[in-house]
């Protein structure tokens, strides 16, 4: 709706440019003789048009996802977990702000988990405020259980939409099977 209102915006100044100019005698140098605008009015208006579009358009541009393999192989932390808290008051090291999420393991397919019932295991999740003007942020509900792809980084783990992060009740069994497979591959050579 807001792309449509902007379009209907800037076609309503383009006509009330042409109005004006083809009506004020003294712009006149601006029209070409056959009374339209001139080449290079036309092309200065255009570059002005593309420069405004260009700037609310330029978004996230992700690559093909990679297999459930390369993932696993690609990724730091690769888990199910449970959104129990969100904080929108963060901010990263050049002070963009993130969206803090807490998450709640349910299980781990890179780590071995504590068998205790009464042990619970958490973990942040930082990602940019939301996929406008470029960030490729990804948006997670309270109270949801997400499949994680993500980076280790210094303070947390990282992810955004370009990854196979996704909502649980979307991820297809054949992909869950296939971490377990993956999983305990990984964890047998890992273990000390």
């Amino acid at each position: 709706a807001a792309k449509l209102i902007f379009s209907k915006i800037i076609g309503l100044s383009w006509v009330g440019s042409i109005f004006c100019l083809s009506s004020r005698p003294e712009l006149a140098t601006y029209l070409n003789p056959a009374g339209g605008l001139s080449t290079k009015v036309r092309f200065e208006i255009w570059a002005l048009l593309i420069f405004l579009i260009s700037t609310f358009t330029f978004g996230c541009s992700c690559r093909e996802l990679p297999s459930v393999k390369e993932s696993f192989e690609k990724f730091d932390a690769v888990f199910i977990g449970k959104v129990i808290a969100i904080d929108s008051t963060k901010y990263d090291y050049s002070s963009n702000p993130v969206y803090a999420y807490t998450f709640e393991f349910k299980e781990d397919f890179k780590r071995e988990l504590s068998k205790e019932n009464s042990k619970k295991f958490y973990t942040t999740i930082y990602t940019p405020l939301n996929s406008m003007f470029g960030g490729c942020g990804s948006n997670f509900e309270l109270n949801e259980t997400y499949l994680i792809y993500g980076f280790i980084t210094d303070f947390s783990i990282y992810t955004n939409i370009c990854t196979r992060t996704s909502d649980l009740k979307f991820v297809e069994q054949s992909e869950l099977e296939e971490l377990e497979k993956l999983s305990k591959e990984y964890l047998k050579k890992n273990t000390l």
